[in-house]
């Protein structure tokens, strides 16, 4: 695959930013629009802020990691950055489509790389029914709220949260209570 284009993305705000400077004046990039790669300097948050942003353009992202977990990210190999993109192994990220009906009958929609987290708004707990593919999985979870975790977002707010971690390629979602009160 030819990724000779290359785009660079990064917090204008980061701690990091003596290492952006280092990767900056090493290589010529392109706009994002032009690129067969975009490459992410940054942690995660920074690595799915961008997903966001650009999925539209169907360009791969290859992240290089400046923050601290980096679960997401290959680690920071200034000199090489060229040579490892080319060599790197695509994973595929699957945003979650979220679809969420209010007690008002509203529908709410998003897409989601890490996950979907919906919270009380009352001093009462919150009753959830679980639907994956119109399927009722739970007819009822009793909590103060709930997220919905993606393989990519499983080690971030869910591990947080008590959730579990899920393989990166796996085909599966990890449902995760705050303050769990009851299951039915």
């Amino acid at each position: 695959m030819n990724m000779n284009k290359i785009a660079l993305v990064y917090n204008e705000n980061s701690k990091s930013s003596s290492s952006i400077e280092e990767i900056k004046k090493l290589y010529t990039y392109c706009d994002v629009e032009d690129a067969d790669v975009i490459m992410v300097a940054g942690g995660d948050g920074e690595l799915l802020h961008n997903i966001h942003r650009y999925m539209h353009l169907n360009i791969p992202f290859y992240g290089v990691n400046l923050g601290s977990l980096g679960f997401l990210m290959n680690p920071l190999d200034i000199k090489n950055i060229l040579q490892n993109i080319q060599e790197s192994t695509a994973s595929t990220l699957n945003p979650l489509l979220m679809q969420a009906e209010d007690v008002d009958g509203q529908i709410h929609k998003a897409l989601a790389i890490n996950e979907v987290s919906i919270f009380r708004k009352t001093n009462q707990a919150a009753k959830f029914r679980i639907e994956v593919n119109g399927v009722e999985r739970m007819s009822e979870l009793v909590a103060d709220g709930a997220l919905v975790a993606t393989p990519a977002g499983s080690s971030a707010y869910n591990l947080s949260a008590g959730g579990h971690i899920l393989p990166l390629e796996s085909n599966m979602l990890c449902l995760t209570p705050y303050m769990l009160i009851q299951t039915t």
